[in-house]
């Protein structure tokens, strides 16, 4: 029990530590003055981070399994030599059952022979689509959402010139706008009255906090230029969101941080040719590294901890139920843009703070009411007879 206890409480201090840390390196390398101009290499950060952190995943996941098998290993070794240790006499019988039970199989009709086989053929299908590295989903779909994630990820990187850190995650932070907005009208699912007024609650959120921020012409171009970019990064996610549920619930045998290791290493694949097309990063990159050396270690370490974010959400989903990862997620998100505040020294108005507080308490009933945690509540209590 106690040990359970720490290990929550670790896992939830690396999704905290882990995910700031990774907005302050993007923050950083994105906004902060280099020598040579601002950091104009959008997909050099993508492949980077992405190339990194399923290295990072892939690595990890093999060295916590890595000592699993061997402690199962050597169990079955043990019961091995212990039966082997025992009489020769409980061989004998089993060769003499095991002689009756083909001679019984023999006077069986073909039929019940034929159905043995075929229910032997599909469990040996089955084990071998779990060992299967794939987890059985067709590497078609997994192209299909590595190419949602790059339209998500070069628009999302690209709003940087026109926008704020805070804003950007504010906006990506409203992800279930998007899902239900695709969920009904692509899906026609149907989804409780609360989660479509937390819906209006995100984007009357946004639309205050992205007031707030108007200036002159040109900066009310570059906003609207910038929020129309988030927009799509946002519906992407969406996107991205309702296809990789989908595929785990076709095929439930499929594991997650397999698709996560896959899906990020086809990401590289389909964000490799963006860079070569774009000749300025192309022909500019190494000499903009020669002058600040110090950004490699930052991509690299920016790299590293979305891997170990990513991979820490994993595990954390087999300690917590969905009602605290949605908190949990949706308190990292705030403690980013509070530490970016605070931090880089962005102003920001009462009217704004109030239009953040109001979007992250839009999260948190959209996530409880996804979770039935209000019907659960307010539910009437069958009285109990005299």
């Amino acid at each position: 029990m106690f040990q359970k206890i720490i290990r929550k409480i670790v896992l939830i201090l690396l999704i905290y530590v882990s995910w700031t840390l990774y907005g302050f390196n993007m923050e950083k390398i994105l906004y902060k003055e280099w020598v040579g101009g601002k950091f104009v290499f959008p997909f050099t950060i993508l492949i980077t981070n992405a190339f990194v952190a399923s290295c990072v995943v892939f690595v990890l996941r093999n060295i916590f399994q890595f000592f699993k098998p061997k402690q199962s290993q050597s169990k079955n070794e043990n019961e091995n030599e212990k039966e082997k240790k025992k009489g020769k006499g409980k061989e004998d019988k089993d060769q003499s059952d095991s002689k009756n039970k083909k001679e019984q199989q023999k006077d069986l009709p073909n039929s019940q022979n034929k159905n043995k086989n075929k229910n032997e053929k599909q469990k040996k299908q089955n084990e071998t689509k779990v060992v299967s590295y794939f987890s059985e989903i067709p590497i078609k779909e997994f192209l299909f959402v590595s190419l949602i994630q790059t339209i998500s990820y070069s628009t999302s990187i690209s709003s940087h010139k026109y926008t704020n850190y805070p804003t950007k995650i504010l906006v990506k932070s409203c992800k279930p706008i998007s899902i239900l907005v695709l969920g009904s009208l692509i899906y026609k699912r149907k989804y409780p009255v609360l989660r479509y007024l937390s819906m209006i609650g995100m984007c009357l959120g946004i639309a205050l906090f992205s007031y707030q921020q108007k200036g002159s012409h040109s900066d009310e171009h570059n906003l609207l230029y910038s929020l129309s970019l988030l927009s799509v990064a946002l519906f992407s996610d969406g996107i991205y969101a309702q296809h990789i549920d989908n595929l785990h619930r076709k095929y439930p045998s499929s594991s997650r941080i397999r698709s996560m290791i896959v899906i990020n290493f086809l990401l590289v694949f389909c964000l490799m040719p963006l860079w070569l097309i774009n000749a300025y990063e192309r022909n500019n990159l190494l000499s903009f590294f020669k002058n600040n050396p110090q950004l490699i270690y930052l991509l690299l370490g920016s790299g590293v901890l979305s891997g170990i974010g990513q991979l820490v959400i994993y595990y954390s989903l087999q300690y917590f139920d969905s009602v605290i990862m949605s908190v949990i997620t949706t308190s990292r998100k705030f403690i980013t843009i509070l530490f970016s505040i605070v931090y880089f020294k962005h102003t920001i108005s009462r009217q704004q703070w109030a239009s953040i507080a109001l979007v992250f308490a839009s999260l948190l009933i959209d996530s409880f009411s996804k979770a039935h945690v209000f019907e659960k509540l307010f539910k009437k209590q069958p009285k109990k007879e005299k």
